[in-house]
């Protein structure tokens, strides 16, 4: 999306990371940095650190706010006005601290992946974003839990009052955040589809070959809350191991990045040494995948576990053979969800995923060959996809909003 919008001369570009927390007592990286110097170095531009331009400036941005700020916003003009590339920014120092906010970039519309400002600095909070920009929000995630669930976190009207547009990636969706919205606010809720999902369709990752004589690569991406009940790490976590030591397959693992903090740091379910000798194994006998994009997860790998997460959405939307390993949980997933894991492969005990596995890694393409078939009409039947993609949808939605009558009638 970013790439769309900056390739319209009307808009500059900027994507700020910064730092976030989930379940955890202090805020961290969270993969921010990660992930924005690889989308920079894709669109062959390079990552803009704060740290970098306050070392160079002789200042400290805990001490020197004023004069940081100023340092910063220069470097950030001469750059977007050279450049018609999105200007990646990290937005916070080696502390963690915040010297570059929203507010200091004072844009026109302010996008975020997630409505929780409890989760961001104070400075990013949705009220101090929305006295100076509109607020945007892109669906983080695939919501999949039962429709009949009142009290719903991504679309709780509290959070989304401050927000001017929300893009949904399914008609379902649109439905479901519409029906949630108890409060008067300006918010627009529009079905633009999902350009993370145009983007795993357009990898290309379908069409498994198994390699002759070569053990299978299975990617398991289980949630990283252990303690709740929709994760089956610790079920699963010893007899998936148990299996790749054996050589049924070779077992890529993906741990969110906030998985240590919450098993190892804050709810101290794993000792250290049990994490390290996790992350041993699973180096030993297959991957332990630290990359930060899924789609180069999902495009060297055979076979992908999942369970109530987005990542099942996004597993079946890669064409890959994928278990979902909560069968008892159908119940609390939407008929929409429901749907869609039609497409996949259903199991609910020990026994039942390593049978599936087994048949796959016996007879991988005719055991895959039923769920194969379903594919085109679940894609039919429960997605969105625009013909000019969700990034066109979106950025025909933010130019109709700078026309003059809309501008006029919001003033």
């Amino acid at each position: 999306m970013a790439l769309a919008l900056s390739a319209n001369p009307l808009f500059e570009v900027i994507v700020l990371a910064m730092p976030s927390r989930v379940e955890s007592s202090a805020f961290y990286d969270l993969n921010a940095s990660i992930s924005t110097q690889s989308f920079a170095q894709k669109v062959r531009t390079q990552a803009i650190l704060v740290q970098d331009i306050l070392d160079s400036s002789g200042l400290d941005s805990s001490l020197a706010r004023a004069k940081s700020l100023h340092a910063l916003t220069q470097c950030l003009e001469s750059t977007l006005a050279t450049s018609p590339k999105p200007l990646c920014l990290i937005g916070f120092d080696s502390a963690l601290n915040v010297p570059i906010t929203p507010q200091d970039l004072a844009a026109h519309y302010c996008f975020t992946t997630r409505p929780y400002d409890s989760l961001r600095p104070e400075p990013f909070s949705n009220y101090s974003i929305a006295q100076v920009s509109k607020l945007c929000y892109v669906e983080y995630g695939v919501y999949m839990f039962s429709a009949c669930e009142q009290d719903i976190s991504a679309y709780d009207p509290v959070l989304l009052r401050y927000y001017d547009y929300l893009f949904s990636p399914t008609g379902f969706h649109t439905w479901l955040s519409s029906s949630r919205q108890s409060v008067p606010s300006l918010l627009h809720i529009i079905t633009a589809g999902s350009a993370y999902f145009e983007a795993i369709l357009a990898a290309n990752l379908r069409s498994p070959q198994a390699c002759a004589n070569k053990p299978l690569r299975v990617l398991w991406t289980p949630r990283w809350a252990a303690c709740d009940m929709h994760s089956t790490f610790l079920r699963y976590v010893d007899v998936l191991l148990e299996q790749a030591r054996e050589g049924r397959f070779l077992l890529h693992f993906r741990p969110h990045p906030n998985m240590y903090d919450h098993l190892v740091i804050e709810s101290k379910i794993l000792s250290k040494q049990r994490w390290q000798d996790i992350k041993e194994s699973i180096d030993r006998y297959g991957k332990w995948d630290m990359r930060p994009s899924i789609i180069e997860s999902f495009s060297d790998c055979d076979v992908i576990i999942s369970d109530t997460s987005s990542m099942l959405i996004y597993a079946f939307l890669s064409g890959k053979p994928t278990i979902y390993t909560q069968g008892d949980s159908t119940a609390e997933i939407s008929a929409w969800a429901l749907r869609v894991v039609q497409g996949v492969f259903i199991t609910t005990t020990e026994g039942e995923l390593l049978q599936v596995l087994d048949d796959l890694c016996s007879h991988l393409l005719q055991a895959f060959a039923p769920k194969a078939a379903l594919r085109s009409y679940i894609l039919q039947q429960n997605f969105h996809f625009p013909k000019q993609g969700a990034s066109s949808a979106i950025t025909q939605a933010l130019l109709q909003d700078m026309t003059e009558p809309n501008l006029k009638e919001r003033q």
